[in-house]
C-alpha cells in the first residue's frame, strides 16, 4: 500500500505547469503586452482584469486545499488540456496571436480541473471566466467595430445636437458645427475602448451584487447600452462645448470627459444593481 501523498508535490505540480505555460505562451505574452501598451488603449484595462482574477482566486484560497480530483474530473481536464494545446499549436502555425490568447483562456480552467477536479473549477468559475476580458480581439475585428461605432455615434450625436443648433452635419469622421467648426470623431470617441472596459466592469458589478442569477445577467447586459449612451453623451457634450467656445474649448474637456464616461457608467450600473436588489427584496417580502 502506498503512503500518503507528500504535501510538497501539491506545490510543485502547479509550479511546473506555470513554467510550461510561460515557455509555451511566451510569444503570445509579448504580443499581448504590445496590445496593452498600444496607442489605441483598447486593452489598457487588461492588466487590471488579470489582477482582479488573481485576487479573487487568492481570496478563496483560505477555504482550504483543493480536494483530490475524481478520476472523471481529472480525465475531463486532461481532455480539455489536450484540446487547448492543439489550438495553441494551430495558432502558432497560423501566427494568429489572438487565437493563442484564447487557447490559454481555455487551458487554465482545464488545468484547474486536472489539479483540483470540477469542484475547484466551480469555486473559481467567475475568476476564470472573467479573464476573457483580457483576451484581445483580432485587429480586424476591432477595426470594423470602431468604424461601425464611429458611424453610429456621429449620426446619433448629429440627431441630438440638432435639438440645440440647426445645421449640424456629418462628413466622414467629422461633425460639422455651425460657424465652420469641425470636431473629429476619432477612434477614441467611437467608444470601443470604454465599451470593452465597461463590459468587464459590468461583469464585476454583477458578480458582486447580491442578486439572483437572472438579475445578475441583466446587470451585465445593461453594461452594453450604458456604455454606448455614456459615450454618446460625451460626444454631445464636447460638441456643445465646441458650439459655445469653439473647437479649442472642446479639446480642453476631451480627456476629462473620457474619465467621466467611466464614472457615470459605473454609477448607473451600481444603481441598476441596487434597484434590482430592492425589487427582489420586495418580492421576497410579499411571499
Amino acid at each position: 500500500m502506498s503512503g500518503p501523498r507528500p504535501r510538497w508535490i501539491g506545490a510543485v505540480e502547479p509550479a511546473l505547469a506555470f513554467a510550461a505555460i510561460t515557455v509555451g505562451y511566451a510569444p503570445m505574452a509579448r504580443w499581448w503586452w504590445d496590445r496593452v501598451r498600444a496607442a489605441d488603449g483598447l486593452y489598457g484595462h487588461a492588466p487590471l482584469v488579470l489582477a482582479v482574477s488573481a485576487a479573487l482566486v487568492a481570496r478563496s484560497a483560505w477555504r482550504g486545499p483543493a480536494a483530490v480530483p475524481a478520476a472523471g474530473g481529472a480525465l475531463l481536464g486532461l481532455a480539455g488540456v489536450a484540446g487547448a494545446l492543439l489550438l495553441q499549436i494551430a495558432a502558432l502555425a497560423l501566427r494568429v496571436d489572438s487565437l493563442s490568447a484564447f487557447s490559454l483562456w481555455l487551458l487554465l480552467p482545464c488545468l484547474f480541473c486536472v489539479y483540483g477536479g470540477t469542484a475547484l473549477v466551480r469555486r473559481h468559475r467567475f475568476a476564470l471566466a472573467f479573464l476573457f476580458f483580457a483576451v484581445p480581439l483580432p485587429m480586424i475585428a476591432t477595426a470594423h467595430a470602431a468604424h461601425a461605432l464611429k458611424a453610429w455615434v456621429s449620426l446619433a450625436a448629429r440627431g441630438v445636437l440638432r435639438w440645440f443648433a440647426a445645421g449640424v452635419e456629418v462628413e466622414g469622421s467629422f461633425l460639422l458645427l455651425p460657424g465652420g467648426g469641425r470636431l473629429l470623431v476619432d477612434d477614441e470617441c467611437s467608444g470601443l475602448r470604454s465599451l470593452l472596459a465597461l463590459l468587464a466592469l459590468g461583469a464585476l458589478v454583477a458578480a458582486g451584487a447580491r442578486l439572483g442569477s437572472g438579475a445578475r445577467w441583466l446587470v451585465f447586459a445593461l453594461a452594453l447600452p450604458i456604455a454606448l449612451l455614456a459615450n454618446l453623451a460625451r460626444v454631445v457634450a464636447l460638441s456643445l462645448a465646441g458650439l459655445g467656445g469653439g473647437v479649442a474649448a472642446a479639446a480642453r474637456w476631451h480627456d476629462l470627459s473620457g474619465w467621466a464616461v467611466y464614472a457615470v457608467a459605473f454609477a448607473l450600473l451600481c444603481g441598476a444593481a441596487r434597484g434590482l436588489r430592492r425589487e427582489e427584496a420586495a418580492a421576497e417580502a410579499a411571499r
